[in-house]
């Protein structure tokens, strides 16, 4: 016999209705202060990080070997390493970082602009703009950065430069993608080994056997039979990642073979190499 929730059918004299009931207000003693900064701080990271991932046109089913994170403090990395898994596993990279130094990460050039300098010195702007750009570009970018002039010294006299009228222009080292806002730098390395690829490789075929299974009116619980025709460059991610596939769909074989004539199939590409997937309910 099923009896209904006793509050749905007796409520309970003189209380209110639950859906007429404000929120509660937050209680500042259960507020984790640490939890919140160390989050707010991996949200920015994952933010930058995919944006580096994309700035290399980078899907974010690739992993990629690691990220490198450059803070304004030290001080940050301990909140940053608490939540290190969490913003690996946003980022799908194997490896995460900290550093100070984002000299390690980018190229910094500064590039003194003609049009405010030439209007405000003259025929004065060619020494002004040696002065500078025999400067320490990471200190003249900490400085413009900051909002801070930057002082040359040109003929004997001391001249202040504004930060309006210099550009820093950053460009990231040879097998980085870079993204930056308010200090803070994210780089992830855009190289990939044969395993990462075949990784990324898997995590498509993945995906695609998903989306057949909705085309093909599956629930969610039915198991399948999985078939995968591919070319020869292919089967080392059959070998490496052939169970990791099985287990992901729900496969209870997975197997390279050619597809039977009217199952359910769908074509992708992997590079330059074209994958035929048919699947069959169990």
């Amino acid at each position: 016999t099923q009896y209904p929730i006793p509050n749905t059918q007796y409520p309970i004299p003189n209380t209110p209705s639950v859906h007429l009931s404000k929120w509660p207000e937050p209680k500042p003693e259960y507020t984790d202060a640490q939890l919140v900064a160390d989050m707010a701080l991996a949200q920015r990271v994952v933010s930058l990080g995919r944006a580096a991932r994309e700035s290399a046109s980078l899907k974010m089913r690739q992993p990629l070997a690691e990220a490198i994170v450059g803070l304004p403090s030290l001080r940050e990395a301990a909140g940053l390493d608490r939540l290190a898994e969490e913003v690996m596993e946003e980022l799908n990279v194997k490896a995460l970082r900290t550093m100070t130094a984002s000299s390690d990460l980018v190229d910094v050039m500064i590039h003194p602009l003609p049009k405010q300098l030439g209007q405000k010195y003259g025929r004065r702007f060619p020494p002004i703009r040696q002065a500078l750009l025999a400067l320490d570009p990471l200190a003249v970018a900490a400085a413009v950065e900051a909002g801070q002039s930057v002082t040359v010294t040109v003929d004997g006299e001391t001249l202040a430069v504004l930060p309006d009228e210099v550009e820093v222009r950053k460009s990231p080292k040879a097998g980085l993608a870079v993204a930056e806002e308010a200090g803070y730098l994210v780089a992830v390395t855009t190289e990939l080994t044969d395993e990462l690829r075949w990784e990324g490789y898997a995590r498509e075929v993945s995906r695609n056997i998903q989306e057949l299974r909705k085309k093909s009116g599956l629930e969610i619980s039915d198991r399948i039979h999985t078939t995968v025709q591919g070319g020869a460059a292919l089967a080392p991610v059959w070998a490496h990642f052939g169970a990791t596939i099985a287990a992901d769909t729900l496969s209870l074989s997975f197997r390279q073979g050619t597809p039977t004539a009217g199952a359910s199939t769908t074509a992708l590409k992997l590079d330059a190499d074209e994958v035929l997937i048919e699947i069959s309910k169990a």
